[in-house]
């Protein structure tokens, strides 16, 4: 035997290694790595690959580690070891059971010790410890009778069956008692222990009744003492009232949600279309009340209605209503009114002619009423013809004593006071702007929609306009508000070109819509503003080449110039509105000639503009300093000392180069002025004052100017020419008044203390000279050409390498592993799915064979229930 499996050994291991050599010579699974670089003399670990052992060696640990976690995913059942000591290496196998045996006990003794009393606690009932109370029975509290009376322990023992008649008893001789004895002894004991119940029941009787009347007294004093109490409860307390005044205060109430834009311009479309709809009523003369009293009406509908607003014949049938028990009709209605209102006259009239009757004093009566037409005379003056009729009409039945008549014409006079106020109402409502208005397509329909109304009217019209066409009520009314915006910009630079009454509240009125139109169509607006800029500029171009020379725009470009500082943002480095319209503006400083005070004022507000532009991003214009030096030339008196201080389109001599000098000094004082007033009132200009005016304004603009280019590299450059026409003083501002004089001694101190600053020169950057490159071998000391990453000589940097790159290696792996296992739990999934397909088709399968099998019988049966 023992060679038999000797010999099996040696076979199995045989095959083992036959097996072995077999897939290790198969040419099919091995599989050759490619390499780069092929280095003679380096083994190569990972030439050959045997993938379809490693898959196989892959898939039995999967099988045997992750299968098993699968299948037991939803298992719970676990045996966990919780004995003592069982999963600590260091204890002994005596240490364990000591340890057990230990806690064992020590739970046993826990237990039975739970409801001992054998402790040193000290007990106690009702407050008195258990300890000292030497008994415990229950007192005697039996009644009279002897059959419900409780009888006494030891008697019981001796004189009952227990003992009555085992035990003798004996007197005081010792002689032994007689049984008559004993009964009697018995009898008067049993009499003196009722005798002794009774009087301590009329003792506890007698002590109760005095306790109750002790209790009266004591109830009634304190019923008095509570009663005090009370009273001085209900006074009411520093706390409980405050605490009653909290209960009043406001407390915060949820508050609405805020509303969208879109549900804002809903309320306002539909609140404007409403007071509209109201104007529209008081046109026609229909007051509130009769409006309600149409809505109250129903009107029958027959059943062939075709609801289409068309009314072949109108009932006018009135309704049927009874007056004092008899039945009127709506034609009665006047009729009966009237001849109410004369039967009430009539009864005044009668009483009155009664009082008149038993006072005796009828002729005072007719003096006053004289008195009191003469008063009508004098109110009526200012009426017209037909009032004066009816008042005339009035005295003269009141002087003849015909108050009948008077009632009536006073009737009369309502409906025509009614008719007055319903046609003051009329004439209100056309003289009100309507509420709504259509877009229009044009300047010329914004225009006809426009005129005839004040300026400030006129922003309400355009108000409403916007708000009746919001781009969330339609689809189309975004391309209203875009044809509107166009029209406003034509609009206002007609207005401003016109020149007539110039009202800059209107104008800021403009803006601010336009404001509003440009933050909901950005797009438009900007395109609508750079059409007319950029025509603008050309016909400034076409007239610069057909003239020879260059002109200052009109106002309306300088208008548009400020929409754009107004509308869009000018920070940005580049716009597609902002930009071309500062290129514009340069030209115009660098290419116009100053030929007037007008040219000024455009010149120097331009330049106001610049500098609110370029505030932000500090970028430099050269057009603006050159037009500051060129008004500060203007208004010196020496030409010799600023000779080569002037750069076109100034000149150093001519007409025009003396425009802001003047003989003397000049006292007028330095004070704001709109350009508005500068443009429109030039023939009552004085020219001291304005020379004064735009010296001032020169000097400020080039403070503001001289620091926000104060950190400018060519700051001394620029600011030289214009130093050099402030430092003699004796040219230019001494003439002046001391505020002008004040300007530019900051502006001169300013550029000083800059120009004062060192400038780095500059120089060429230092660098380590290159070496020529050689073409020498590169030699590396103990160069190991088995390892791929060879040292770099610092040997923190190449373990960060190293771990770097195990790090990396050990991830792909991670990855691959993962992948791997998702590709077999998914097979897994698969395949236990295909088995309760099968499963599942199986046994539909036998319930169809079943049911054919049940179906056959049925059939047999009933063939042969069919055969005779």
């Amino acid at each position: 035997m023992a060679k038999n499996k000797k010999r099996r050994s040696l076979t199995s291991k045989v095959e083992q290694r036959s097996k072995a050599t077999e897939i290790k010579n198969n040419p099919f699974e091995v599989k050759i790595n490619k390499q780069k670089h092929n280095i003679l003399g380096r083994k190569n670990k990972h030439g050959k690959g045997v993938p379809v052992v490693s898959r196989s060696k892959g898939l039995q640990k999967r099988n045997a580690t992750l299968l098993q976690e699968y299948k037991q995913r939803h298992k719970s059942n676990k045996f966990l070891d919780k004995r003592l000591g069982e999963n600590d290496p260091e204890m002994s196998v005596e240490d364990k059971m000591m340890e057990r045996f230990t806690l064992e006990k020590q739970r046993n003794h826990e237990k039975s010790g739970m409801y001992s009393l054998n402790t040193d606690e000290d007990l106690t009932h009702y407050g008195q410890s258990l300890s000292s109370l030497e008994k415990f029975e229950e007192p005697d509290l039996a009644s009279d009778d002897e059959e419900g009376g409780m009888i006494d322990k030891k008697f019981v023992a001796e004189e009952h069956f227990g003992g009555f008649l085992t035990k003798k008893k004996t007197d005081e001789e010792g002689k032994p008692k007689t049984r008559q004895e004993i009964f009697e002894e018995i009898i008067a004991k049993s009499k003196k222990d009722k005798f002794n119940r009774q009087s301590e029941k009329e003792d506890v009787v007698k002590l109760t009744e005095q306790l109750d009347q002790d209790f009266n007294d004591v109830s009634q004093f304190l019923a008095k003492v509570k009663r005090d109490k009370d009273e001085e409860r209900r006074k009411p307390d520093d706390y409980d009232m405050s605490v009653k005044e909290l209960i009043f205060d406001m407390r915060a109430k949820a508050s609405d949600r805020l509303k969208t834009p879109e549900e804002l311009a809903k309320e306002e479309k539909e609140k404007l279309e409403k007071m509209e709809t109201d104007r529209q009523r008081r046109m026609k003369g229909i007051t509130e009340t009769e409006e309600q009293e149409n809505k109250r009406r129903m009107q029958y509908l027959s059943a062939d209605d075709l609801n289409d607003g068309f009314e072949l014949t109108r009932d006018n049938r009135s309704t049927l209503s009874y007056r004092d028990g008899v039945p009127s009709f709506g034609f009665d209605q006047g009729e009966s009114d009237s001849e109410e209102k004369e039967e009430e006259g009539e009864e005044e009239v009668q009483e009155d002619d009664e009082e008149e009757e038993e006072d005796d004093e009828s002729e005072e009566g007719e003096e006053e009423e004289e008195d009191n037409a003469s008063d009508l005379d004098s109110e009526t003056d200012e009426d017209d013809d037909e009032d004066d009729r009816t008042v005339k009409e009035i005295k003269s039945s009141l002087k003849k004593g015909n108050k009948q008549s008077v009632t009536k014409k006073v009737s009369i006079q309502e409906p025509v006071e009614k008719k007055k106020k319903i046609e003051e109402m009329m004439r209100l409502a056309k003289e009100e702007l309507p509420y709504t208005f259509k877009a229009p397509t044009c300047l010329e329909e914004l225009e006809g929609v426009l005129t005839g109304h004040s300026p400030s009217n006129q922003l309400t019209i355009i108000e409403r306009m916007i708000k009746c066409h919001h781009p969330s009520l339609s689809d189309g009314n975004k391309a209203k508000l875009e044809t509107l915006t166009t029209c406003i910009y034509q609009l206002m630079g007609k207005y401003v070109k016109e020149g007539k009454d110039l009202q800059p509240q209107f104008i800021n009125g403009l803006t601010k819509h336009l404001y509003d139109l440009t933050q909901t169509c950005a797009l438009a607006s900007g395109n609508s503003l750079m059409g007319i800029i950029c025509e603008k500029y050309e016909s400034f171009n076409k007239e610069t080449e057909d003239r020879g020379r260059s002109t200052f725009p009109s106002l309306d470009v300088l208008l548009y110039f400020k929409l754009v500082s107004a509308l869009f943002p000018t920070s940005d480095f580049r716009h597609s509105v902002v930009t071309p319209t500062m290129l514009f503006m340069g030209a115009i400083l660098s290419q116009c000639q100053v030929r007037s005070c007008q040219d000024v004022t455009f010149g120097l507000f331009i330049c106001n503009l610049f500098l609110k532009n370029v505030s932000l991003s500090k970028r430099l214009v050269p057009e603006v300093m050159n037009f500051l030096q060129g008004i500060l030339y203007m208004a010196s008196d020496h030409e010799s000392k600023t000779a080569g201080l002037v750069v076109a389109p100034f000149k150093q001599s001519g007409r025009f180069s003396k425009l802001l000098r003047h003989e003397g000094t000049s006292e007028a004082q330095l004070r704001p002025v709109k350009i508005l007033d500068l443009v429109t009132d030039l023939e009552d200009l004085d020219q001291a004052e304005f020379s004064t005016w735009a010296l001032g304004l020169t000097c400020h603009l080039l403070h503001q100017f001289s620091t926000l280019y104060v950190d400018l590299p060519s700051y001394s450059e620029i600011f030289s020419p214009i130093y050099i026409l402030l430092q003699d003083k004796e040219l230019l501002l001494n003439k002046y008044h001391h505020d002008v004089q004040s300007l530019g001694d900051e502006v001169l101190s300013h550029i000083e203390g800059s120009r004062q600053r060192t400038r780095r020169v500059l120089e060429v950057e230092k660098k380590k000279p290159a070496p020529l490159k050689m073409f020498e071998p590169k030699i590396e000391e103990n160069y190991d050409p088995t390892r791929k990453y060879r040292s770099s000589g610092n040997k923190e940097h190449d373990e960060q390498q190293r771990l770097k790159h195990r790090h990396r290696r050990e991830m792909k792996g991670a990855v691959r592993e993962i992948r791997k296992d998702t590709q077999f739990i998914a097979r897994q999934k698969l395949k236990e799915q295909k088995e309760r397909d099968d499963e599942r088709k199986e046994k539909v399968m036998r319930l169809h064979q079943m049911l054919a099998t049940q179906e056959g019988d049925f059939r047999d049966i009933k063939r042969k229930k069919r055969k005779p």
